[in-house]
């Protein structure tokens, strides 16, 4: 995981997190692995007024391994 970023699946709960885990204020720079993906979460983000996508890494966290930049372990909630 990147360094201070915030892991939420792109599934169906997808909207219901981000409102529960993310300020509306802040930007966002969304980690996916397709321009599919991309174009999901972008469209999600904007139905629930998150309209401060700064954007995005492209081909996610593959491009950042490679790159070798710094990564971060964190253990599962439950």
């Amino acid at each position: 995981m990147l360094p201070g970023a915030i892991n939420i699946a792109l599934r169906p709960e997808f909207p219901n997190w981000i409102g529960w885990m993310i300020d509306p204020e802040k930007k966002i720079l969304m980690v996916l692995e397709s321009e599919r993906g991309v174009s999901l979460a972008s469209q999600q983000l904007f139905r629930i007024g998150y309209d401060n996508i700064v954007g995005y890494l492209h081909d996610g966290m593959t491009s950042w391994q490679d790159a070798g930049k710094p990564l971060k372990h964190l253990g599962e909630w439950m």
